[in-house]
């Protein structure tokens, strides 16, 4: 019959068959999702860090996130998973620095998971002739970032801080962990969204911490539904010096209307000096 054409022979679906299991391989097969491992043993020596990737493709794009970073020495993990709680999954690095002053000491910031919250601690790694030593400084508030710790002036302490008043020092020296509390500022003086200069000093007996913070001075727009407004009040130029014995809880504030401390080198211009009843106070000279 002259209308009707006749079917393809058998062989001529071959190619096509061929090139449609090829599409398919290759859009399922380009996204995959695969694990692996990479170890850097230069940077922290003789310390290692080990680093668990996760890598993404998608088509023609491949995309890589750090999933845990452990700490090794000599071949072992330092960072068990006592560190956490039992439902919190293991620990991961967060931030590992280590301190020029003291030969073979690193702090670590530790992070676990409590339900979808991270946990950081500060950890404080000696290595020792009988072998690796973990102190535990204190928990802080840093959430998912990592910031550089508030290591003291002449870095022999560092300030962990739970909250915008209170924190841990750790004498680096006498390996001694002390509570503090200051007193908070008023809202005009920090402000939530501001950025303040804020740096610490632990005194030579070791005992008399201070606090120097100056307030964000520059003026900020904020936007409030739809309506976009710029805030004209800010707060003076000045400098808080708070004071504490970290032993008997006695605390001094003291403002210096004027002065600002500098972002770039906040620890510039300051000296301890003693008064007649051998108290020890922090001086800003001109």
């Amino acid at each position: 019959m002259p209308f009707l054409k006749p079917l393809p022979a058998p062989g001529s679906w071959w190619p096509r068959l061929l090139l449609g299991a090829l599409l398919v391989v290759l859009v399922f097969g380009a996204c995959s999702t695969s694990e692996f491992t990479v170890e850097n043993a230069s940077v922290q020596a003789p310390l290692v860090l080990r680093y668990r990737i996760e890598k993404r493709t998608q088509l023609l794009f491949s995309y890589y996130d750090t999933l845990a970073t452990e700490v090794l020495y000599h071949g072992r993990p330092l960072l068990s998973a006592t560190l956490c709680q039992p439902d919190s999954g293991g620990p991961t690095l967060g931030r590992l620095q280590r301190l020029p002053r003291y030969p073979a000491r690193w702090l670590l910031r530790v992070q676990c998971l409590a339900g979808y919250e991270p946990v950081n601690s500060v950890y404080l790694l000696r290595l020792t002739t009988a072998g690796p030593r973990l102190h535990r400084i204190g928990v802080e508030n840093s959430g998912y970032s990592s910031p550089p710790f508030n290591l003291a002036a002449d870095t022999g302490a560092v300030w962990v801080p739970r909250t915008d008043t209170s924190g841990t020092v750790f004498d680096l020296e006498q390996l001694r962990a002390l509570p503090v509390q200051f007193p908070a500022f008023p809202d005009s003086v920090r402000r939530k969204f501001d950025e303040p200069t804020e740096v610490y000093y632990l005194g030579p007996d070791r005992r008399t911490l201070a606090r120097l913070f100056s307030p964000d001075t520059t003026t900020t727009t904020l936007s409030e539904g739809q309506a976009i407004g710029r805030r004209t009040t800010a707060p003076a130029p000045a400098v808080y010096i708070d004071e504490q014995d970290i032993i008997t809880g006695r605390l001094q504030r003291r403002r210096l209307p004027g002065r600002m401390l500098s972002a770039e080198n906040p620890f510039q211009n300051a000296r301890w000096q003693q008064d007649s009843i051998a108290r020890w106070h922090l001086q800003l000279t001109p």
